[in-house]
């Protein structure tokens, strides 16, 4: 539940009283499994707009986001928080996902036969480096829509089954490891001005093109 003192997800007992241990520390240990108060606090992938809401608007939000990456309290490794990255959608940075993409992707995956940097849970660790390579990610998977990210390969065609039946190209025009940011995002001729992709419209396009530049943009941002 959230702790209005200090910020954070932490643990009630059941006498209604709030757990010291998860006040105090910020380990992996008391009351929190697999995880920390900082890997709970985010973990309200249904309502994100809601959850930057409970912590004071959209500049608070994004102060705790960038210190949860900058006191490195993310880990990769650790499954739950791979949507932490694309957080930076909802709260109007979206050159911020774009960059943590490129660095965590090259970070922890290599072309060896070690080369995830963490067991393969449930295939979690390869789902998020695909879907990320494609350019975006179902922070919600089941709500119908995607957070736009950046494309790691200047062109991928996905095969799509039965309904679809038909192949949806990605571009990314100009990209490399300087130009890592979108200028712009076109959907089969029409701009899209928002971080975010719907599931029913993407499946029935034949083309999306990322276009790249070399600084943050304020693509997204409207």
């Amino acid at each position: 539940m959230f702790h209005k003192e200090t910020g954070f997800m932490l643990a009630k007992l059941s006498n209604g009283q709030w757990a010291s241990d998860s006040i105090n520390k910020i380990e992996w240990k008391g009351p929190f499994t697999e995880g920390s108060k900082w890997t709970y606090l985010f973990c309200v992938m249904q309502d994100v707009p809601g959850l930057i809401e409970l912590m004071g608007g959209k500049d608070n939000f994004i102060k705790k986001l960038n210190k949860n990456f900058d006191e490195n309290h993310y880990v990769h490794a650790n499954e739950p928080g791979h949507h932490y990255i694309y957080l930076y959608d909802y709260a109007g940075q979206p050159w911020k996902t774009q960059e943590k993409i490129w660095e965590h992707s090259f970070k922890n995956y290599k072309n060896t036969p070690d080369g995830l940097i963490e067991n393969d849970d449930c295939g979690q660790m390869s789902a998020w480096l695909l879907f990320s390579s494609i350019g975006f990610y179902p922070v919600c998977p089941g709500s119908g829509e995607y957070a736009i990210g950046v494309p790691l390969f200047p062109k991928i065609t996905l095969n799509l089954p039965a309904p679809y039946n038909h192949k949806i190209t990605i571009k990314a025009l100009g990209l490399s490891n300087v130009n890592k940011y979108i200028k712009r995002v076109i959907m089969d001729g029409k701009p899209i001005s928002k971080p975010f992709l719907a599931h029913h419209e993407f499946v029935k396009c034949n083309e999306l093109v990322f276009e790249m530049t070399n600084q943050p943009a304020k693509w997204g941002t409207q």
